[in-house]
């Protein structure tokens, strides 16, 4: 059985000497989640575009292939992923709220990676 359940990796934040961040692999759930939030998100956006924008962006987006790391909330991603950190703040929403730029995305990709484990060239060869 894949239980996610407790998979977790401490992993050192590359741009912060000696700072780490222990991450978990997220659930189907937690997935589908953060992919709806997302999905609510482009909504609201298309909606105040008008008709004629979301056309074109539709007729683009036929031809383009969907980046996976736009599919989910980083948000929501980050709230599931992160279970520990080196920093002398508590983790919780409000903290991981005011993470900087830099620390937020590589947080995210991280715990991204966490969910697919095949590096790109298996993922070419699926």
């Amino acid at each position: 059985m894949a239980l996610v359940t407790g998979v977790t990796k401490k992993v050192e934040i590359p741009h912060e000497p000696g700072k780490w961040m222990e991450l978990k692999r997220l659930s189907w759930r937690q997935l589908e989640a953060a992919a709806e939030i997302q999905t609510d998100i482009l909504f609201e956006r298309i909606k105040k575009m008008g008709s004629d924008i979301v056309a074109a962006f539709q007729k683009a987006g036929k031809e383009q292939e969907i980046d996976p790391l736009t599919k989910y909330d980083r948000g929501a991603v980050l709230q599931s992923g992160i279970v520990k950190w080196s920093y002398d703040a508590k983790v919780n929403e409000a903290n991981i709220d005011s993470l900087d730029e830099e620390t937020a995305e590589w947080a995210f990709r991280e715990i991204l990676s966490l969910n697919n484990p095949r590096t790109e060239e298996e993922q070419k060869n699926v």
